[in-house]
Order: structure tokens, then sequence, then C-alpha cells
């Protein structure tokens, strides 16, 4: 196990415009799994690939357990790879797939087919070593190209998209055995990937990445609570973003108009500090923290009973999606045009739940809490 640094890393491609990572600084401490996400050419692979050593730097410095690797072929940097398309070879069995980084650093025989059989055994293909892998499902080749790449113990595994060539329900299945492999075995990962849901289910932090720059990172829990841009909120999630002034600042809180009305926000301390009255800023509002109810049931926000500091607005139903465990609902209210989204569990049948049965056309009252009101001050390369 080993730390991972990225000091001020940057690539430029000719003839591409904007550099594709650009003073890129990270430390992924051992024994952690940190994913990458952002959209297609955030930088995200090019940053992985200046890991591995197939791209060399333009400027900065990669270390790994405190060695500077930056200059080191791939085959010397002790790292293990998984990539989106498997990149297992046809004419070798599952075995002799899993076998090939070992032969190739020279180790004996016998220590390599104990090792092998140990990786097959880890990733549960423990009796598929003798299969081509063309005799296996897309599933069973990715846990093959992971014990590919766990046999040879490496100080750092990256993974590049594993699972998105999988179907839905498969990738949640696989998504979780990495990542209980990950704990288990406490190697330092770096997972790449774009979508939202994967980057939550398995990360102890998640780097947010736009323009070849890391935009936001932090926990899971705290990019989708706490963005720090308009960016970083509809990234993380479904989001209402309005307009808003600052109307009023005080210890607690700060006052917003906004189209819906005044709203009233408990930023982070940092935040507070820095707003102005009067300042222009985007506002953002996660569609399950919109209380939703009948006009004659009091509503409530989306976490339960609101406080009196909530905003209440009547507005109409302008549609109702039926999600499975969820519904969608799309409501005007406030200033004419100004629509927000919310979540509501899905009713059940023997439910009394107020709000779930709700039409395109119903009148409905909204509250919004204090707590779910996120104030959005852009920055740069956000």
């Amino acid at each position: 196990m080993s730390t991972l640094t990225l000091r001020g890393l940057s690539k430029r491609f000719a003839g591409a415009g904007p550099a594709a990572v650009d003073g890129v600084d990270l430390t992924i401490p051992e024994g952690t799994l940190v994913t990458l996400l952002g959209p297609s050419g955030c930088g995200k692979t090019t940053l992985l690939r200046l890991i591995t050593g197939f791209l060399q730097p333009d400027a900065g410095a990669i270390l790994i357990g405190g060695e500077d690797v930056t200059h080191l072929p791939p085959h010397r940097r002790d790292i293990g790879m998984v990539y989106q398309s498997y990149a297992l070879w046809p004419h070798m069995s599952v075995a002799e797939n899993v076998a090939f980084g070992l032969e190739m650093r020279g180790v004996a025989r016998a220590e390599r087919a104990r090792r092998v059989a140990e990786a097959l055994a880890l990733v549960g293909l423990a009796e598929y070593g003798d299969r081509a892998p063309t005799q296996l499902s897309g599933g069973q080749q990715q846990r093959v190209a992971l014990a590919r790449a766990l046999v040879i113990r490496p100080r750092v595994l990256l993974l590049d998209e594993p699972l998105s060539s999988l179907d839905a329900n498969l990738r949640k299945d696989l998504r979780f055995h990495i990542r209980e492999l990950q704990q288990q075995l406490r190697v330092t990962t770096v997972f790449v990937t774009h979508d939202q849901e994967e980057a939550l289910a398995v990360s102890d932090h998640v780097v947010l990445m736009r323009g070849g720059r890391i935009v936001q990172m932090g926990s899971g829990e705290e990019l989708y609570r706490r963005p720090g841009s308009a960016f970083a909120m509809t990234f993380m999630g479904d989001a209402n973003i309005l307009d808003g002034i600052v109307s009023a600042i005080d210890t607690t809180g700060v006052r917003l108009a906004t189209p819906l009305g005044e709203l009233r926000c408990e930023p982070p301390a940092a935040v507070l500090r820095a707003l102005t009255i009067q300042e222009r800023v985007r506002v953002g509002i996660r569609p399950e923290d919109v209380g939703l109810a009948p006009l004659d049931t009091p509503p409530a926000d989306g976490n339960g009973a609101a406080p009196d500091a909530a905003l209440r607005v009547v507005g109409r139903v302008c549609s109702a999606t039926f999600l499975g465990p969820w519904q969608r609902f799309e409501v005007e209210a406030g200033e004419p045009n100004t629509r927000l989204h919310v979540r509501l569990p899905t009713v059940t049948p023997d439910s009394a739940a107020n709000g779930q049965r709700l039409q395109p056309g119903d009148a409905v009252g909204l509250r919004i809490a204090p707590g779910a009101v996120a104030i959005l001050r852009e920055m740069p390369g956000s």
C-alpha cells in the first residue's frame, strides 16, 4: 500500500486547445479509494494515463509512496490497471491471462500458479481458470481483468470506467464487489467514472473535475449536500437552480430574493463571510428537499416537518412521472414559468402518505426549509 501524490500535474496535446490536465494537485492516502468524476473530456482518463506512465506530463510530478515515478516506464511503477474493454487475450485461457503480469516479472511457475489461483478465488472465479475469455459473460470477463490487476500485488490500482460496458444490474453487483475487495486488500485505488451514483457507492472521496481541473473534492455526501457551484450541484444529482439576490445577512443565515419569494438559507461560515448585500448568486434546491402536498394538507420538507422559517408557496402540478420507488413532479410556482422538480417516495396501495396521488393540474402547497437551500457562488473553472 502506498500514498499517491500528484503535484502540479499538467498535460496539453498539440493543437487540442486548452490543457487536458491543468495544474492538478492531489494526494490519495494509502488504502483509500478515490473516484475521479466528471463529464466526458474533463481530463479524467488523461490523468489516469499520466499516473500509469502511458503519457508523460508537460509539468509536475507523480509520487507513489514518496518515490518520484514521473519518468519511470509503466512496468516499473507497480500499478495494476483495469480497462473498460477488459483487454483480455482471446488466445489465452483465463489463468494464462491472469498470470501474464507475473510471467513478465519473472515469477517462478509454482509461485505463479499459487497466486493465480488465489486471485481467481478472490474474484469468485476459482473454477474458471481453464476456460477461454470468450466463454465468459461480460461481468465474468471484468472479474478476470480485476484478478489480473491484483495478482501482481500493485502499490496502486487504477480502474478506467471498468463497468460502463455492463448492463445496469450487473454494474451494481460488480461495483459493490470491487468496493469489498478494495476494503479487504486496502490497496490505494483510483476509480474513473462519469456515473454519479457509481461514485457515491464506491468512494472514500470523490474528486469532481471539469476542464482539466479539480472543481471540488470531498466525501460523496459533502459534494452532494454542500456543492460549491452550480456545476457541482447539477452534476452530482438532480437539482433546481434559481437566480437569487442577497437581501439580508445576519449571524445565523441569509435571506434571498428569488422567483419563488424570499428564501432563507443557512450556508457554511466561509460562504456566509464572503457574501455581500445585493450580490447576485445562484440558488440550488434538491428535488427531494421540497415538501409537497394538496392545499388542504400542511406540506413538510423532504426530511419531515419543516420549521416555521420555511418558505411556503402555492403552486400547480404540471406533470407527474412514476419512477419505481420515487415519483417525480414538475410544479409551477412563484413568478410565471418558474418550475421546480420535486421527488417524493412512491405511494403504496395501503399507504396513507399525503401528496403522492397528485395529478397534473392539482393545486399544491410547497415548503422549502432553510437547510435545503444552497448558495452557489461560481468559481474559475467551475
